[in-house]
């Protein structure tokens, strides 16, 4: 379960006030991921992501073979783009360490209005 507590290891979420954060911590899912599971693939619905725990590598196929773009660390979050320009995602991600867990919060309608979703 997503705690207040815990989104506040999210230097993105550490200056929202309490109530905002146990609110936006309610609607977060948590999601838990083993070695070599994917968190999200190349053309699926975008969302929000912050990394709670482990690390996390983002891939792309770029002319026929998989590179590793980057790599997530705790306390930081991506996912970002793709929802401000209502694309889909183009890149995956999948964990490069277990146990990574990630909080997940992806829009209904505008950013504003946010969901949980897995």
């Amino acid at each position: 379960m997503i705690t207040a507590e815990l989104l506040t290891r999210i230097p993105l979420f550490a200056r929202i006030p309490p109530n905002e954060l146990a609110s936006l911590a309610g609607r977060a899912a948590d999601v838990r991921l083993h070695q070599n599971e994917w968190l999200i693939l190349e053309g699926q619905t975008p969302a929000f992501f912050g990394l709670l725990e482990g690390r996390l590598a983002l891939h792309k196929n770029i002319g026929g073979h998989d590179q590793q773009l980057a790599t997530y660390e705790p306390g930081e979050y991506f996912g970002e783009v793709p929802l401000l320009l209502a694309s889909q995602r183009s890149r995956a991600s999948g964990p490069s360490s277990p146990p990574a867990l990630c909080d997940s919060i992806q829009p209904t309608s505008t950013i504003s209005s946010r969901t949980a979703k897995c």
